[in-house]
């Protein structure tokens, strides 16, 4: 993970040994292409630990995600007074009793890389590994982070004087788990988009480019790469009306989309829902 993370922010730190360790787990060479594919199983890895859908193969696994990260939040705010919105987080900040079996469950550079890459609640400065302990000399995760102004996590460090009352917000993202594409809030709440009771075709543009959007959340597609590359989609001229042919009006797309043209298409990598926005999704 910590390797992967590495070649995703900082590729340039990576020695001959290193790299040579991510072509072995990977069973591949590194090209350019191969690191773009390996980033995307990274984000795609990241929100299935986001979302907890990770399993362990045990009979113990790591605590949920949002419980990781307020322990996060806990951590930098004990540090605003000292480092303000830059704090420095070790393994011990969130697990601090190292006999703790979350400690041997401990999933640092996950809960660390999610909210940089997934959440953008953070931005990673720098990384690495410390040597704790006087006669083991253990290696524990260290991270820089610089907390985003605007993020949630802003006013959650923030001392009480300083903090403003923020409006209302419900994270939502996409989610495809048939056939239909759903809305799924932070409350749990889910909303259907797609309308047809039966779903959308399997063998049809919508069903296809919605399925590796949703998969891939930080990648953009253009009209020439879905020509090229997605079952279905091979005489499309206008991406932007095959989202609209999954569900998705001109107001829904202006909240989950960043770019939604006829040649471009990209979704929001994060996406917050007042009151208002939440009532569009249920007309």
């Amino acid at each position: 993970m910590y390797l992967y993370g590495l070649l995703a922010l900082f590729p340039e730190r990576l020695n001959g040994e290193e790299l040579a360790e991510i072509e072995k787990i990977a069973g591949h060479a590194l090209t350019e292409d191969s690191k773009q594919e390996l980033l995307l199983e990274l984000i795609h890895y990241l929100t299935d630990y986001e979302h907890g859908s990770l399993t362990t193969g045990k009979s113990v696994k790591p605590e949920r995600f949002v419980g990781q990260q307020q322990k996060l939040i806990y951590a930098a705010r004990k540090q605003f007074d000292e480092y303000g919105y830059r704090p420095m987080i070790t393994l011990a900040d969130i697990w601090p009793d190292p006999k703790s079996d979350g400690l041997r469950n401990a999933t640092f550079w996950e809960l660390i890389f999610t909210e940089h890459l997934r959440t953008g609640n953070v931005e990673i400065v720098n990384l690495g590994y410390n040597a704790v302990g006087h006669k083991t000399k253990e290696l524990h995760p260290f991270a820089e982070i610089n907390i985003r102004i605007g993020s949630l996590f802003q006013h959650a460090i923030e001392p009480p004087k300083l903090k403003k009352a923020p409006p209302i917000m419900q994270r939502a993202w996409l989610t495809m788990p048939k056939k239909h594409v759903i809305a799924e809030l932070g409350n749990g709440r889910k909303y259907p988009i797609t309308k047809q009771k039966t779903g959308l075709k399997t063998d049809l543009a919508p069903y296809t480019l919605m399925k590796f959007l949703i998969k891939h959340p930080t990648a953009t597609v253009t009209l020439s790469y879905a020509n090229a590359k997605l079952d279905g989609c091979e005489k499309v001229d206008n991406l932007g009306e095959i989202v609209r042919q999954s569900g998705l009006d001109e107001d829904l797309k202006e909240l989950f989309f960043e770019i939604s043209t006829a040649k471009k298409i990209k979704l929001k990598e994060e996406v917050y829902l007042s009151k208002e926005e939440v009532a569009l999704l249920a007309k």
